[in-house]
């Protein structure tokens, strides 16, 4: 019941948020629209974003279960994209309502795993220390994460293959001199 009732308030406020902006929804309104009382909502939920907050990462924990290939970085990368068009509304009233520190946990979540897979064979990649390869997912993970981010900021007009072909460009040629076995 606990978590079926979340996924009840999680999927009224997507629906809303395709109507109207995040910052013009009210718990009262929420409430009334999923059909809890609000006393139901505090129990789950300390306020409206605690409410966005979870259903961004329950969304992100999902698309990873279920669409997620972190072997296939290129197919990762285009059906993360794709993911996100889909969700625009969730996810630009995410951008905008969290902080980007939270945004960027769970967008890594997602893309570090398939860099570390994309390196796992590179001869450059493996004579690193475990602290030097750490370094390296981060610094690649946060700067992928970055572009995304300015992506989605920029209302996600950029034509997401065209992104993708760049991405994979770089991580093919600029990658520290690592070089793909």
């Amino acid at each position: 019941m606990n978590n079926s009732t979340k996924r009840i308030l999680a999927m009224t406020l997507k629906k809303m948020m395709s109507r109207y902006s995040f910052d013009s929804i009210t718990v009262q309104h929420l409430v009334n629209e999923a059909g809890v009382s609000r006393k139901t909502f505090y129990y789950h939920f300390r306020d409206i974003f605690d409410l966005l907050e979870w259903t961004f990462r329950e969304d992100v924990r999902e698309f990873i279960e279920t669409s997620y290939q972190p072997d296939q970085i290129e197919l990762a990368l285009q059906g993360f994209l794709t993911y996100l068009k889909e969700n625009r509304s969730l996810i630009l009233n995410a951008y905008h309502a969290l902080p980007r520190e939270l945004i960027e946990r769970h967008f890594l979540d997602i893309i570090l795993p398939s860099l570390k897979h994309f390196y796992k064979d590179s001869r450059e990649y493996q004579a690193l220390s475990e602290a030097e390869q750490t370094f390296v997912l981060n610094m690649y993970g946060f700067g992928l994460s970055g572009i995304i981010l300015k992506w989605i900021g920029e209302g996600m007009n950029q034509n997401s293959e065209e992104l993708v072909r760049f991405i994979m460009h770089f991580f093919e040629h600029n990658s520290f001199g690592m070089t793909r076995s």
